[in-house]
């Protein structure tokens, strides 16, 4: 009896797993957009800079959003520089935030900063509710 409510008990644990959906890419495309994602889901910011920048620190509402990890690997060649960012994020919480890359190129003089990305992120209670 105890190894039929271990093998449910398992089962029940990778049902749960799969029904978690994949990571949501989000890409310099989609700035300006308003995304609808759910308590629970998570988060890829992948983008891809050509030139001499600096990313900033990302904003955003850490209420609503967790911020897991990044990685930045940069190159530069024949071509110039470039440089990919990743960032992962974990939703916590129903809500709404903005969240913002900023960037700021190293060879102006003005020192600007702009955002790379800006998005509007609607949160309905989900996976972690």
């Amino acid at each position: 009896m105890t190894i039929i409510l271990v093998c449910l008990g398992l089962l029940f644990l990778v049902t749960q797993a799969s029904t978690e959906p994949p990571p949501l890419v989000i890409t310099a495309k989609d700035s300006g957009k308003t995304l609808r994602v759910q308590v629970g889901q998570r988060l890829t910011v992948d983008l891809k800079l050509e030139g001499d920048y600096a990313v900033e620190a990302p904003e955003f509402d850490p209420f609503i959003l967790a911020l897991l990890g990044q990685t930045i690997q940069s190159t530069s060649g024949s071509r110039g520089a470039s440089m990919q960012v990743k960032y992962e994020f974990e939703v916590r919480k129903a809500g709404e935030t903005e969240l913002i890359i900023p960037v700021r190129a190293s060879s102006e003089r003005s020192n600007q900063v702009k955002p790379i990305l800006k998005i509007h992120l609607v949160i309905a209670p989900g996976i972690g509710a």
